[in-house]
């Protein structure tokens, strides 16, 4: 399933191609998270992680089971196929990781088209055609992520989407309780100003204020289920107004 906070359990990072400034990178993608951080050799114990994220490594032996049971893999491939700049266009808009990320990024890099396993979430167009760069598949109740732009971490918005899929995790949280100050009539203000906040992702239209009676009940008729009040001070009292 897909959360929306973090939890406590560490995500193991595996890789190659590890030096100071890439594991600033991987440490501020992943925030909160606590980031175990080794080179290719031995694989510890996975029951302790969250995830997993293999960084220009192949897959290690054993991992499969651990997928199995809940677990996820994040594979950044190393850097091979053709170099240049591409954009990178997020196909999957309904999935929970896209939300409130732009349609399109610009990534520098090596790029290969992946294997189409899965859902593609992200595409590139490469000789007229769009081939995945960006690819998410369940297995058992863990899933595995494949990312073959070689530049994504460099893209604040494509590391964002990287980590959100890593930890499985969305953007979706409690939306923000908005109230209008003043329901005016002139040129539709009132109304254009609610419609514009209701319209808005992230945004919750819950209340508005006005002194004149008839705007409070325009407002009403307007958003069924907004609250009127008369008054800036009570309007602030309302509990649903953030």
């Amino acid at each position: 399933g897909w959360m929306v906070r973090g939890t406590s359990q560490p995500v193991l990072v595996i890789s190659a191609r590890l030096d100071g400034a890439r594991a600033t990178t991987l440490r501020a993608l992943w925030g909160d998270a606590l980031l175990d951080v080794v080179p290719p050799g031995a694989l510890p114990d996975l029951s302790r992680y969250r995830a997993m994220i293999l960084d220009g490594v192949p897959e290690p032996t054993g991992q499969r089971s651990w997928v199995e049971r809940g677990g996820s893999v994040l594979r950044l491939s190393p850097a091979c196929g053709t170099q240049g700049e591409w954009i990178a266009r997020v196909v999957a808009r309904d999935h929970p990781a896209t939300a409130r990320l732009p349609r399109e990024m610009s990534v520098t890099g090596h790029f290969a088209p992946l294997a189409s396993t899965g859902e593609v979430v992200v595409s590139v167009s490469m000789a007229f055609r769009d081939e995945p760069a960006v690819t998410t598949m369940a297995l058992g109740a863990g899933q595995i992520t494949t990312c073959a732009l070689s530049g994504a971490l460099s893209h604040p918005d494509l590391a964002r989407l990287l980590g959100r899929l890593a930890l499985r995790t969305s953007s979706a949280r409690e939306p923000v309780g908005l109230g209008i100050v003043g329901y005016g009539p002139y040129g539709g203000m009132g109304q254009r100003h609610g419609a514009a906040a209701a319209a808005t992702d992230g945004l919750e239209l819950v209340a508005a204020c006005d002194s004149d009676p008839a705007r409070r009940k325009a407002a009403e008729a307007d958003f069924p289920g907004l609250v009127a009040h008369p008054s800036f001070e009570e309007m602030l009292g309302d509990d649903n107004v953030s």
